[in-house]
């Protein structure tokens, strides 16, 4: 399943000859899990009578329109390979890190393969029918077409906060959580936090309201933590800050005791370990050192070290 993204930035590019319109929809409902999109175009010979139906559901949708020549074989393919490589360079602006491309073509697996070489995730949307035989035996469709609606069920349900609410919630939280506290890292109360908010986001019911503070917060829990009263800006480097400790909470008992009990690896770490309750919180020490397996383990109340 697609974790919802707060940060990620995504180009979607469409191959009209081989998409469906009737997909189109659900496509861009799915993709904005991935990040949010910040190009969105279709490639085709828009003079074409074959692609007549497209226009006003494009518009609908707020997908650029890219004209392509007919005429030549793979024409839109040409044209899409081209503006995905733009895309990809370093200079380009908006930068984006996600390039979504909706094809079934064959066409694409090569492409695929340099736009990762360039450091992009790559993801292919097609349609299991029309699929060619090249991008089948790739294994480089990420979703098919006829499979959205059922997928799009389970992330909905996963997810309560629609994609774009909760990186827009991410954006308000943020402004509140730091006008509450000069501190990064801190507990501040569920109240304040709200009455933040409020202040922060003048329109807040209005853009939030059909959703309680907590499923906000619940769509935001890579970056808040939330224990029913109070919010709290989870340190993103926090697993290797406490590994750090950990280990030099290990080697300062082993110096001053000779072996490392659970006991006095516990004090240690609460007399030298900085921000104890923030890295370590209620969970039993023994917890967190079993989450090293290839540093630490325990036997007998005490820790060594794995070599």
């Amino acid at each position: 399943m697609i974790e919802l993204s707060l940060n990620n930035s995504v180009a979607v590019l469409i191959d009209a000859d081989n998409a469906e319109l009737k997909y189109l929809e659900p496509a861009l409902r799915l993709i904005e899990y991935y990040g949010k999109i910040e190009i969105c175009r279709a490639y085709g010979d828009w003079e074409s009578p074959l692609l007549a139906g497209w226009s006003k559901k494009l518009e609908v949708l707020q997908i650029e329109r890219r004209q392509v020549k007919g005429g030549r074989k793979n024409a839109t393919d040409h044209g899409l390979i081209f503006e995905a490589a733009e895309i990809s360079a370093f200079s380009f602006s908006p930068i984006v890190n996600i390039i979504v491309i909706v094809s079934a073509d064959g066409d694409f697996v090569t492409l695929r393969d340099q736009l990762e070489d360039r450091g992009k995730y790559v993801y292919v949307m097609g349609n299991r029918k029309k699929a060619s035989p090249a991008l089948r035996a790739s294994r480089y469709i990420t979703h098919y077409l006829e499979d959205l609606s059922t997928e799009l069920r389970v992330l909905e349900k996963h997810y309560p906060v629609a994609p774009r609410d909760a990186r827009s919630f991410f954006h308000f939280a943020l402004f509140a959580y730091h006008d509450l506290s000069n501190e990064f890292y801190v507990w501040v109360s569920q109240h304040d936090f709200e009455q933040k908010l409020h202040e922060v986001c003048a329109d807040f019911e209005t853009q939030f309201g059909k959703y309680p503070v907590p499923v906000l917060l619940k769509s935001i829990d890579r970056e808040y933590e939330y224990d029913g009263q109070q919010v709290r800006r989870i340190d993103a480097d926090l697993k290797y800050a406490r590994f750090g400790e950990l280990v030099q909470a290990f080697i300062r008992t082993e110096k001053e005791y000779g072996e490392v009990s659970l006991a006095h690896m516990g004090k240690n770490l609460r007399q030298f370990g900085q921000h104890y309750e923030h890295r370590f919180g209620k969970k039993k020490l023994s917890v967190w050192i079993r989450e090293y397996p290839e540093t630490f383990k325990i036997e007998d109340g005490q820790v060594y070290h794995v070599f």
